[in-house]
């Protein structure tokens, strides 16, 4: 289950105002104000608090590795291209 950072604040302040623990009350105000989500499993909310607690944040930390070759600019033009010329090759 992926969840926005806007519910990962919400389930962190709750718990922690629960005393540190992922109650009924909890589960029940996630359900009342995210009526299209799941509730989560409390695993998931346990690991959201450890990393909350290890890096004071509750955001996924940055991905390491090659950065992408072509920039978002680059892709919006050749997608106009291929839109004014379908059949020519690029």
């Amino acid at each position: 289950m992926v969840l926005t950072t806007e519910e990962c604040v919400w389930l962190v302040g709750h718990v922690f105002r629960e005393g540190g623990r992922y109650t009924d009350v909890v589960q029940q105000r996630f359900a009342e104000k995210f009526p299209d989500k799941p509730v989560p499993h409390p695993n998931t909310v346990r690991n959201l608090v450890d990393k909350f607690r290890e890096t004071g944040s509750v955001d996924n930390a940055k991905r390491c590795g090659r950065p992408a070759k072509l920039s978002e600019e680059k892709l919006l033009d050749i997608s106009d291209s291929m839109l004014q010329s379908p059949s020519k090759s690029l």
